[in-house]
């Protein structure tokens, strides 16, 4: 370990030890009581802004929704979240914060809503403002995944190779309600469907995904090469670049290796709308473990997913869901560390695979 990372390391402890002495409390409510039906109104806490979560936990929004039609769904999220709560899963209340709100700002949000008797967060390390949230809340009951603090009552725990469905599932059947099943809800939105049908015109497209949330889990530039001409040679079908068009530089090296009019781009500015308007139509989705795999495990598409070789807890707890899926790893290798050669032999295995359909599926070699 570095010098400086050794440093961020025991800043962040000492934070967290100095925010949870301050802030943590124990909750009102009884776990052996919990009760869905006897909740008024659950909060989530997204401030992480991560739309795979959102896409994940969508499982358990259906089941509320269809099960406890009466209790009040709320949510704290970034700006670029709003919409998916608002628009597409049909929140009774949405509050935007920024990332890392000030005391002011939480203090703010803890006055707009009140009566939370249920909070529920994925953060699996609390920082202060976790803290500061919900001791500004005081819920009767907290869920989630941070052990070291106590005002989480209802631990979300399941068996190491557990999916993260499995967690919420569970939390449901806790709360006296039924499982449900393991599926997502996609988040899709009219306007950028319509947007996406007329850029494409009709054609069939691959998705390829190559960023993760770190360097290193993004693909090489040669990598997605690779991929893009396999996919336009040998299957016949354009390529949807799913990343952020500020990658100005890969985007031109695609465009310049495809024949004219073959690439296509997410618009700019872009947000996660447009992002699974473009998944909805794909054919089929190469990503990197990121939101892309759930998305496209939202929309039925036929999905190789890319994982780091590295089969830990979070490996399985955000794997992708669904039979249309297919991971590819490569044992004990980051993402950023496969070759060329690697990824486009696992995506020939996985065009080869898929059968020519009449709903514009890719099809064998031409």
């Amino acid at each position: 370990m570095s010098l400086k990372s050794a440093f961020f390391l025991l800043r962040d402890g000492v934070r967290f030890h100095l925010a949870r002495f301050a802030h943590d409390f124990t909750p009102a409510g009884d776990p052996a009581a919990f009760n869905f039906h006897a909740l008024q109104q659950a909060l989530v806490l997204k401030l992480d802004g991560k739309l795979g979560d959102t896409e994940v936990m969508t499982c358990l929004y259906r089941e509320l929704r269809a099960q406890v039609p009466k209790m009040k769904l709320a949510v704290i999220c970034p700006p670029n979240l709003e919409a998916i709560y608002r628009d597409c899963l049909h929140f009774d209340t949405v509050l935007t914060a920024p990332r890392r709100p000030s005391r002011q700002e939480i203090r703010a949000l803890g006055e707009r809503l009140q009566g939370v008797d249920l909070a529920l967060t994925t953060e699996p390390r609390f920082r202060p403002r976790d803290f500061l949230l919900l001791h500004a809340l005081r819920p009767k009951y907290v869920a989630g995944l941070e052990a070291r603090a106590r005002c989480v009552n209802l631990p979300l725990h399941a068996p190491g190779r557990s999916h993260a469905t499995d967690l919420f599932l569970d939390l449901l059947k806790r709360g006296g309600l039924a499982a449900g099943e393991p599926r997502y809800t996609p988040l899709l939105s009219a306007p950028c469907l319509e947007a996406v049908d007329a850029q494409l015109g009709g054609q069939r497209v691959l998705g390829i995904n190559p960023l993760g949330a770190s360097n290193k889990r993004r693909l090489g530039d040669e990598a997605v090469l690779a991929v893009a001409r396999l996919a336009c040679e040998s299957f016949g079908l354009g390529v949807f670049l799913l990343c952020p068009p500020r990658e100005r530089q890969l985007i031109d090296s695609v465009r310049a290796a495809l024949p004219q009019g073959r690439l296509f781009t997410l618009p700019s500015p872009s947000t996660p709308l447009d992002l699974a308007a473009a998944i909805e139509r794909c054919a089929a989705v190469i990503s990197v473990d990121t939101a892309a795999v759930h998305l496209s495990c939202a929309s039925g598409k036929p999905l190789l997913a890319i994982y780091h070789g590295i089969k830990d807890e979070g490996f399985w707890r955000w794997s992708p869901l669904g039979d249309k899926a297919r991971l590819f790893c490569r044992e004990g290798t980051l993402i950023c560390d496969l070759s060329a050669g690697e990824v486009a032999a696992a995506a020939q295995d996985f065009l080869s695979a898929l059968p020519l359909a009449a709903s514009g599926n890719p099809c064998r070699p031409a």
